[in-house]
């Protein structure tokens, strides 16, 4: 049998990898392929069936990422692959049931550990077996129902696996390589909010077990001398045994064989309990390596404890953290601060805990509800769970701590949540800080890590003092309908913005000092104080060789986002203080394209083609911490109107392109680069031909490849590292309902991109609730441009808001039933990448038995694919009204519920009473629902479209937000000045004379009593 192991892959999958070796050694082929953000979901498909497997196997560990792995089964059954499709891991495991109810592409979940009954499962797949004996495999039975193999008698001891088979080159830290190790499995503890517990129920046997320490340091040897790790992250639950006695015990034995076997110097990553943490545990393994302790706080009030089942109180919570602070151990905890039953005393509490240990830094947060928590069990029992099994949520008991989390979404959601965000950041650079004095001793070390230390005690410092501004405003609050506590939210935010941008450059400097120092190079020289900066007429020159507009790229290197929508209305002029138009010429009416001195010979290098590579980066991953990587976004764009030229090709001298997208006019294309397997600088171009055979415009821009298919965004080995925009999670309510067409109702997705700039995109299509019978088989789906196909039911109805109410997670009417998820690619079949202008549509056709009678229904929903390749779906839109260049828009959408609008050039620092620290007067009127609804509705992004020297134009996008209405947008900055141009989504930032790192701020209110804010920072 051949078997494709499909899971995220941010690190080792140490998971998927034991299974992979299980496979191997039972005679079997299996391949691990990796699927770790949504949008890898058609390469994933594609590699699956590229490995032409037997059988594929998911691993469907988290809630969270539930759906994405649902639509990948679906993509492959769309895609023709009839083969077994089986699921595992926890929540797998734990929602069974429910999974394949709903999901029909997916025919087995393997429950609990696997090592086992995956082999046995493959030998029943391949006629050696039968499916009943394959222990803990749930499938559907010939009537329909679910049928489950009982498990083992026993577990597999750990010591018997197969050692996981590594396939991939090791990661590295600070370039040493380090690898996730395993020495046991379970964990002792009985907290309520875990499935842990749960899941390793599900087999026979302790749910606790270990290896031999002997056993431990034979793999660690191996990996020492065949794959140089000096870095051991041990993923166990909990890597304390319970016992002080035990654990030393075990400390000794693993530290001897260490020994025995000529281990090098390492550095040893553990989890650990409070209740684990004993001076002389802490001493020993400190001795052997430790240098990191993920140290499960959870919670810091008594009554947090309590309720989340720690078995521990807030004084052996400080004793712990104070041993490993005195043993120099680098910790860091995630503090669910907003349990369900949380009051304001519990949240003051916890930051009593931030202040008390600032060393020890923290990410505040909810609990995530996982299913067969007993946590999960509870509040379904009280009818507090909200969600089903695909999403959980629930609103903590005291209004007053639930608008404080509302109030901290808002206000601190983009310093705390993203993997690249400066909390989760900074404790990659305290990480980093500890292994560099740990493996290059030395007073330079030293030094670098004061630095650090002395960064992460203001950040924490920071961090506290605007917890305790929340809190104290919703302490005092009027919990009645009104603007205050949304006010409070946005000033807050943008004070944190302002700081974060002056933090994030400090740290960024930070970084660059550990690598230097781990590298052996040199302290950089200080630049010159007399360098001048870029002048305003220099911007002036370039606005007017660029036609309006310039890529946001630095010497040619890739922008932060591709230039997918440079504006059609670009100011024409801006102030001395601010960029263009200072010491220019008056531009003629016909724009700055005509400011074009001469034309361009044949095969010209030209500022008029703007090129932006960036690195493939999808939500919530963080930027590579050494830039390798094997994908690049590529997206180019020619920028004057004068020019008659159009998209050709992208030429490179090694790798290949994927997925070209090209607009209709030719004028901008955006596709996938894939590195190749030479070595040293290679370069990628981009060709424009222009009209009568006048020669070709081109844009070029180097990269260095490696030669194993990864390279790095620049001619040398370590470039500055351009990412992509970074995204939250968000909870997912129902569908907004798009279009209906008679008996057929389209919906969006909640949070998909449903138009923009060439892109593929998820729709739903549904029965009319009304309309009875049983659904036959799939809807067919037939376009007119591009090619869609269906990729599954889609288990929630799509539904609005009653009049007057506003949605809250899953409580909407549905207005459709039988729901399916209609995938649709704007490209021509068989083309080239180069889309089809006008107007286009999608015909939706379902099948209904009613009894012995058989009816189609059939719908049709409108696609626009503009000129410039902007895919619009749905109703037909109005134009927005356009304001004058270089000015606001009149009649701009009003700020939320009455609240006072910002001044166009306000900076963002928060009013006195808001400033951190302070216990001033708190709002006087505020109610949760009306005021801030939960959180994580959608996601606000701010990008740079053009860069005019002193001068930005961004962009705010929130394509979710119109799900909820017509929403608006205020700008301000944390320096210089901005005003909204072209309708309020768009806003032209004067940047500060002081070269100063500063930040813009765009607040997105999408319904009166709602509010998500979103920043670009510069520096």
């Amino acid at each position: 049998m051949r078997f494709a192991l499909v899971g995220p892959t941010l690190e080792e999958n140490l998971s998927l990898e034991y299974l992979v070796a299980a496979l191997r050694a039972a005679g079997h082929e299996a391949s691990l392929v990796p699927f770790a953000w949504d949008r890898d979901l058609p390469r994933a498909s594609r590699a699956i069936l590229a490995l032409r497997p037997d059988a594929v196997g998911l691993s469907m560990t988290f809630q969270m990422r539930g759906r994405s792995f649902l639509a990948l089964a679906a993509d492959l059954r769309a895609r023709g692959f009839s083969g077994p499709i089986a699921a595992g891991g926890h929540w797998a495991s734990l929602a069974a049931g429910e999974i394949l109810r709903d999901h029909p592409a997916l025919d087995f979940v393997l429950r609990g550990e696997a090592e086992r009954s995956i082999v046995t499962l493959a030998a029943a797949l391949a006629g050696q077996g039968e499916l009943d004996d394959v222990p803990g495999l749930v499938r559907r039975a010939a009537d329909g129902t679910l049928r489950e193999s009982p498990v083992p008698p026993e577990r597999l001891p750990l010591d018997e696996l197969t050692p996981p088979a590594r396939d991939a080159a090791p990661l590295e830290r600070i370039g040493i390589p380090w690898a996730p190790i395993l020495s046991g499995r379970g964990c002792r503890g009985r907290c309520t909010f875990c499935s842990i517990g749960a899941f390793h129920r599900l087999g026979r046997g302790p749910t606790r077990r270990v290896r031999a320490p002997e056993r431990v340091a034979d793999e660690m040897a191996a990996l020492w001398r065949e794959r140089g790790v000096r870095i051991f992250v041990f993923h166990d639950d909990d890597f304390f045994l319970g016992r002080l006695a035990d654990d030393l015990e075990r400390i000794e034995r693993l530290g001897e064989a260490m020994a025995a076997r000529g281990l090098p110097r390492v550095a040893l990553v553990v989890k650990a309990r409070p209740d684990d943490v004993h001076e002389e545990v802490v001493r020993r393994l400190r001795a052997l390596g430790l240098v990191r302790v993920f140290l499960g706080i959870e919670n810091d009030s008594a009554a947090g404890l309590r309720a989340l089942g720690r078995g521990v109180d807030p004084q052996r919570n400080h004793r712990a953290v104070a041993i490993l602070r005195r043993h120099d151990v680098f910790t860091c905890s995630n503090l669910l601060a907003w349990e369900p039953d949380a009051t304001l005393e519990d949240l003051r509490a916890n930051i009593d805990l931030l202040r008390a240990f600032p060393d020890n830094l923290v990410n505040f947060g909810r609990t995530e509800l996982y299913e067969a928590a007993p946590l999960t069990l509870r509040l379904a029992s009280e009818g507090r769970l909200l969600g089903d099994y695909l999403a959980r949520d629930y609103v903590v008991s005291d209004p007053r701590a639930e608008l404080a989390f509302r109030v901290y979404r808002v206000a601190l959601g983009e310093r705390c949540y993203p993997l690249d965000g400066l909390v989760n950041a900074s404790t990659s650079l305290g990480y980093d800080a500890a292994l560099l004095a740990h493996f290059h001793p030395g007073a330079r070390a030293e030094r670098v890590r004061a630095e650090v230390g002395a960064f992460l005690r203001r950040l924490s410092g920071s961090l506290a003092a605007w917890l305790e501004c929340i809190v104290d405003a919703c302490a005092t609050a009027t919990l009645a309908a009104g603007s205050d506590v949304a006010r409070l939210a946005l000033d807050v935010a943008r004070a944190v913005r302002a700081e974060d941008a002056r933090l994030m450059a400090e740290l960024r400097a930070l970084q660059a000092g550990i690598e230097r120092c781990a590298r052996g190079l040199p302290e950089p020289v200080a630049p010159r104080a007399d360098v001048p900066r870029r002048g305003p007429r220099r911007a002036a020159a370039l606005l007017a060789v660029a036609g309006g507009a310039l890529a946001c790229s630095k010497s040619g290197t890739a922008a932060r986002n591709p230039p997918e929508a440079i504006p059609p209305v670009v100011p024409a002029e801006v102030d001395a203080s601010g960029g263009p138009g200072a010491d220019a010429e008056p531009a003629d009416a016909g724009g700055a394209s005509e400011a074009v001195a001469a034309p361009i010979d044949a095969a010209t290098e030209s500022d008029a083609v703007v090129l932006s590579i960036s690195t493939d980066v999808g939500p919530w991953q963080s930027c590579p911490a050494n830039a390798h990587v094997s994908s690049f976004i590529l997206g180019v764009q020619l920028e004057d109107p004068a020019i008659e030229a159009r998209f050709e090709r992208f030429d490179a001298t090694d790798g290949r392109v994927e997925d070209l997208y090209v607009s209709p006019d030719g004028r901008r294309a955006h596709a996938m680069f894939r590195a190749g397997e030479r070595r040293g600088v290679q370069k990628l171009t981009a060709v424009f031909s222009r009209a009568a055979g006048a020669g070709t415009l081109v844009r070029s821009q180097q990269f260095f490849e490696y030669g194993d298919g990864e390279a790095t965004l620049g001619p040398d080995e370590y470039p500055d590292v351009e990412c992509g925009v970074i995204c939250d999670p968000m909870a997912i309510p129902p569908d907004a309902v798009l279009d209906r067409d008679d008996e057929i109702v389209f919906g969006k997705e909640p949070w998909g991109l449903l138009e923009g700039w060439a892109t593929n995109f998820t729709f739903s299509a549904g029965l009319r609730s009304d309309i009875e019978g049983e659904v036959v088989g799939s809807p067919a789906v037939e376009c007119s441009t591009g090619s869609a196909s269906v990729s599954g039911e889609w288990s929630m109805g799509i539904g609005e808001p009653r009049p007057g109410e506003t949605w809250v997670a899953h409580d909407a009417p549905r207005v459709a039933n039988r729901v399916f998820r209609i995938q649709f690619d704007p490209r021509p079949r068989d083309g080239d990448g180069r889309l089809a202008g006008g107007e286009h549509k999608c015909t939706v056709r379902f099948t209904v038995r009613a009894g012995d009678d058989e009816r189609t229904y059939e719908g049709s929903i409108r696609i626009h694919v503009a000129d410039d390749g902007t895919v619009e779906i749905g109703p037909a839109r109005p134009e927005p009204a356009r304001p004058e260049p270089g000015r606001g828009a009149e009649g701009a959408p009003a700020p939320a519920a009455g609240a006072a609008a910002p001044e166009p050039n306000r900076g963002i620092e928060p009013a006195a009473a808001l400033r951190p620290g302070s216990r001033a007067a708190a709002p006087s009127s505020v109610r949760c629902d009306d005021i801030l609804p939960l959180p994580h509705r959608y996601a606000v992004e701010v990008r740079c479209l053009a860069d005019y020297g002193e001068a930005l134009l961004l962009e705010a996008l929130a394509p979710a937000a119109g799900s909820f209405g017509k929403p608006s947008f205020r700008w301000s900055a944390s320096g210089g000045a901005i005003e909204a141009v072209d309708g309020g989504a768009r806003a032209l930032w004067r940047l500060p004379d002081d070269g100063e790192p500063a930040a813009a701020v765009c607040a997105v209110s999408a319904h009166p009593a709602d509010l998500q804010v979103g920043s670009y920072r510069r520096g």
